[in-house]
């Protein structure tokens, strides 16, 4: 648990507001109908527990209300977003255990079945789906993590996507992100290896694409410098070095981005920048990535500066960076996003009509952008 200064703590209406902004993103890529998440979010009145319009029981009293309607994945949904943006106290962690409570239950119709790893002195538990093929083959894996926000279950709605994939999927954590005991420092990328080796052991997989959201695409990109089991990897908003090294950017940062990574790393937040520059990633490091990396970045991105996507562009031989006119995590254009990811996970293995098709479906979302625009 990390030391916070006075100054770090949140509560206030700045900070209320600031979560309320940051949470949409996070609603509308787990499919919370955007009018309910508007109207939820009108009704809290501060960042906390014990009062109706609290954060966290306003929350989790529209996770009960999906519970009782038999919804288990809508309410896995309402209890992230009351654990969010992590665990700070008894009402949190009892919405994150609610959370996978109600995932388990959704799950295990699906034969999702629920697994675990060690790493270092942590323990990395993730979600696996069931084999790809009804004759038992495993396929290639797809590994999906998130950011330094988002625990494994927001992306589990992914793991019954594997038959059609012929692939097995495994969603998990960053670490100290949801039930990850593993310890987030400069050696984190070790994540990858660690589950590689599980999933040779549970379904004898051999190599792997991977999906990773922001910090979890800083992870993945250093682990492909050293692991040449990974295949190929698409990322959103991921930080690479400036955002690491550049002082002058972090006095802009939003405070939940702070406050989490504070949380997670155990540094103080007038610290943090400090103790966590050398997880900047090397030029020599990028230089021995040699698969694939599609990049989604946000022109007015205020968490990643743009150099990052930058030298992604220079420095990997192999890749592509799509930018949006938008925010951290593009939340304007999720869609366009998710079809070029999946036309670029299907190209880097190797298939040509589907990826084409996705393609023709991605360039008509933009044009019909591009003419709402001028119509403005």
């Amino acid at each position: 648990m990390s030391t916070f200064s006075s100054g770090d703590r949140r509560g206030d209406a700045a900070d209320l507001t600031e979560l309320k902004d940051l949470v949409l993103l996070h609603a509308q890529a787990q499919g919370i109908p955007q009018a309910d998440c508007a109207q939820l979010l009108r009704s809290i009145t501060s960042d906390g527990a014990g009062t109706p319009t609290s954060w966290v029981d306003a929350w989790s009293a529209a996770a009960k209300r999906h519970l009782a309607a038999d919804d288990h994945l809508l309410a896995c949904r309402h209890y992230n977003m009351a654990r969010f943006p992590f665990v700070d106290g008894p009402e949190r962690a009892a919405a994150l255990r609610e959370c996978v409570t109600a995932f388990q239950s959704w799950a295990t119709p699906h034969r999702i079945t629920r697994e675990e790893v060690r790493v270092g002195d942590g323990r990395m538990p993730f979600w696996l789906s069931a084999p790809p093929s009804a004759r038992g083959g495993s396929g290639p894996a797809l590994i999906v993590v998130g950011g330094i926000i988002s625990i494994k279950e927001q992306w589990g709605e992914l793991l019954p996507m594997a038959r059609r994939l012929g692939m097995t999927v495994a969603c998990a954590e960053l670490p100290g992100v949801g039930e990850s005991s593993v310890h987030y420092d400069r050696n984190a990328w070790r994540i990858f290896p660690a589950l590689l080796d599980r999933l040779a052991e549970l379904r004898g997989v051999s190599e792997a694409y991977v999906l990773a959201m922001s910090f979890g695409g800083n992870l993945a990109i250093r682990a492909a410098a050293d692991d040449k089991r990974l295949r190929g990897i698409c990322t959103v908003g991921a930080p690479i070095s400036a955002f690491f090294t550049d002082q002058d950017w972090w006095p802009q940062l939003p405070g939940t981005t702070l406050r989490t990574l504070a949380h997670l790393t155990g540094h103080p937040v007038d610290e943090l920048q400090e103790r966590i520059a050398d997880w900047a990633l090397t030029d020599a490091e990028l230089s021995q990535v040699d698969i694939p990396v599609r990049y989604v970045a946000s022109a007015r991105d205020e968490i990643i500066p743009a150099a990052d996507p930058a030298l992604v562009r220079r420095r990997i031989r192999d890749s592509e960076v799509l930018e949006h006119d938008d925010v951290h995590g593009s939340p304007q254009h999720l869609l366009e996003t998710r079809l070029w990811l999946m036309k670029s996970l299907l190209s880097m293995r190797g298939a040509t009509v589907t990826p084409a098709v996705l393609g023709l479906a991605l360039n008509m979302r933009m044009l019909q952008n591009r003419i709402r625009g001028r119509r403005r």
